[in-house]
């Protein structure tokens, strides 16, 4: 039984640091759980879907971090940005973790209506192969060790702290997103190269990042009797045997088990690499540090965080599954639905999936299956739309009798932090396909995902093939040269090459950061007692909503007519914003109402009186998209195509499914 005590409810959360490893993980899992996320950190998120999430601060600037806490006012705080690496010789190197630490104390301080404070300190406040007595038994020895030391003290011994805190230990974590050493000792493991000391096997406590997130989740909700002022280890239950952990990420990746060698020979491959890093070179794969890890023996009792948090999402297979998904990355919305219709029609699929993905692929999980058994019909490769070759020797591989390409950045918002890379990939990533369509010269048939977005400003009501384009953000107007640039392969290069301008199509599998997703999520967490209220934009936005399983039906349709055209496929109706939000929150017994206008206005539970949506201007577009609103009368005319789904029924599927799984 977990102690009687009020936990801990927030709506706003704070991650410093949401950049890094267990930061980006972080910022994921709340984004998907619909919580009022914002990321600090000095460097730009590698997962673009959260770069809207992101501001560029630097935590050692007092002034500019005590006012971006002020505005956005967060419930909790994870503390997780600090120079992690290993390569300073001096405290003094590593001062941005203590001043970090200071600064984010005073600034906290401040905040009315902070709840608590996860500060992340590491295992290496005590040297490898040592286990404290106590929280306070510290022998580090490293400089960023000592730098941990150092935060640590100056969280414990303020008694002027005004907040709940916590001070957590992560252990070895690994998984997406993960840096050096363990993306290195993957790598070496996937190419055959990681060699094991002979007769050693020595466990250790390591953490699944999934798990990780999972306890730090547990113990920031967790009520003040079990976590408030204590220093906690993270990590999984169940110490393991690093040759154990290396023999089931071969097996997962399909290459050669890991050798074993004496142990003199990587002692003497680890004193070379301590030279090559006095003279500066920091990349070489062995060193006297990395071998004492090796050969100690470190796990720690951690009955009091399996208390708070009970048993774990991940087991080790799992966690190695997972991310050998991250690092080899079919995986969308639209790219599921359309496969599980191909291949109920019969054919053979062929996704191409990019190394550098997210945590994307349980989209299509239940349809693969694994490539040494017999008659299998989906088969995964390696590519990306930036890399033309690639795509070349894709297609002449696989000699495809109809391409898809559905890949894209397609976040509108996020377009406006990243237009270059929206551009890179959307429309010179379709030149390329294109481009290879051609060059190869294999028979294919091509469809082009195009979107409504094209519109922007619409210059007519309802939106047809014939109505001029109006892109109003750099996704759109990359969608735009895409759209051409495919029309212009067809009548110059006699291709049969389509475009389908899809309205908006939504679905339980829409990603979490888009509108639809994120208001079906929030009336599940708001329900279950896990979120206050949802923050939105423009809630009088007018979209033309369908279901994706739907649409891709249409996309396989243009592609089996005798010649090859561009085709409008939508409802034909239009709701807003505010409409979607007000079915979706009687699907889970509420009554919204409405009170105060622009970004005063709130959406409010007329039982209770509990206020359930906010405005947040954050959320506006620099060029507001107002009215989108398609006349499908081509696609019903010659495809035969219509939709089966009403904007109720979609709303209503949404929102079970969210409610089941929050």
């Amino acid at each position: 039984m977990y102690p009687v005590g009020e936990n801990i409810k927030c709506n706003n959360i704070v991650i410093t640091g949401g950049s890094g490893f267990i930061g980006t993980n972080l910022v994921e899992y709340y984004v998907r759980k619909g919580y009022n996320v914002l990321n600090i950190d000095i460097k730009e998120p590698p997962n673009k879907n959260h770069i809207s999430f992101w501001e560029n601060i630097d935590i050692n600037n007092y002034d500019i971090l005590y006012k971006t806490l002020v505005d956005f006012k967060p419930n909790v705080i994870f503390h997780m940005a600090a120079r992690t690496d290993l390569n300073g010789y001096r405290i003094e190197d590593y001062k941005t973790n203590i001043d970090g630490v200071k600064n984010l104390i005073s600034a906290c301080k401040k905040i009315p209506n902070l709840k608590r404070v996860i500060f992340a300190s590491s295992k290496l406040v005590c040297r490898n192969g040592y286990v404290p007595n106590n929280d306070i038994d510290y022998c580090p020895d490293t400089m960023y060790g000592s730098s941990k030391v150092e935060g640590e003290k100056l969280i414990v011994n303020d008694k002027e702290i005004n907040f709940s805190w916590v001070i957590v230990r992560p252990t070895s974590i690994w998984g997406p997103w993960f840096n050096e050493p363990y993306r290195n000792f993957f790598d070496k493991v996937n190419k055959g190269l990681y060699v094991h000391p002979k007769g050693i096997n020595a466990r250790k406590t390591y953490g699944f990042v999934g798990n990780t997130v999972y306890q730090l989740d547990k113990i920031m909700f967790s009520c003040d009797t079990l976590v408030d002022k204590k220093i906690i280890y993270l990590g999984d239950y169940e110490p393991i045997e690093i040759k154990h952990w290396a023999d089931l990420i071969s097996k997962e990746m399909g290459v050669r088990r890991p050798i074993e060698v004496p142990i003199f020979l990587l002692k003497s491959l680890g004193k070379v690499g301590d030279f090559f890093k006095l003279l500066g070179v920091n990349n070489f794969p062995y060193s006297s540090f990395r071998f004492k890890n090796i050969l100690a023996e470190t796990t720690f009792n951690l009955s009091n965080l399996y208390h708070i948090c009970g048993e774990l999402p991940y087991d080790l297979k799992m966690g190695v599954e997972e991310t050998v998904k991250w690092l080899t990355g079919i995986t969308g919305q639209d790219g599921s639905y359309l496969t599980e219709l191909l291949l109920s029609k019969g054919y053979e699929v062929h996704g191409i999936i990019r190394r550098s993905s997210s945590f994307n692929t349980d989209r299509i999980d239940h349809l693969y299956k694994d490539p040494h058994t017999n008659n299998i019909k989906m088969f995964l490769h390696y590519g990306d739309l930036t890399d033309s070759s690639n795509l070349s020797r894709l297609i002449e591989k696989i000699q495809p009798d109809e391409i898809y390409n559905l890949a894209a950045q397609s976040h509108v918002k996020v377009s406006f932090e990243v237009p270059e890379y929206t551009a890179d990939v959307v429309g010179i990533g379709t030149l390329r396909l294109l481009d290879a369509i051609k060059d190869t010269q294999v028979k294919t048939k091509f469809y082009q995902a195009s979107t409504s977005e094209l519109y922007g400003k619409v210059q007519e009501i309802p939106q047809k093939e014939t109505t001029p384009f109006y892109p109003r953000s750099p996704y759109a107007a990359a969608k735009l040269y895409a759209y051409w640039v495919t029309v212009n392969y067809r009548e110059a290069y006699n291709l049969f090459a389509c475009n389908g301008i899809l309205f908006n199509h939504e679905s339980p599998r829409r990603g979490e950061t888009f509108v639809t997703r994120k208001i079906t999520r929030a009336v599940a967490n708001i329900y279950k007692g896990k979120q206050d209220r949802l923050y939105l934009g423009n809630l009088d936005a007018k979209r033309d909503w369908g279901f994706a399983g739907d649409y891709v039906e249409a996309m396989w349709m243009m592609l089996q007519q005798p010649e090859p055209d561009d085709y409008v496929i939508a409802t034909g109706e239009t709701h807003t914003v505010r409409e979607f939000c007000e079915l979706a929150f009687e699907y889970a017994g509420y009554g919204l109402v409405w009170q105060g206008e622009g970004i005063e206005e709130k959406g409010i539970d007329a039982k209770t009186g509990k206020i359930l949506i906010e405005v947040d201007p954050r959320y506006f577009r620099p060029t507001e998209v107002d009215l989108l609103l398609g006349d499908p009368a081509k696609a019903r005319e010659r495809l035969g195509w219509q939709p089966k789904v009403s904007f109720k029924e979609l709303v209503k599927m949404m929102v079970e499914a969210d409610m089941n799984n929050a």
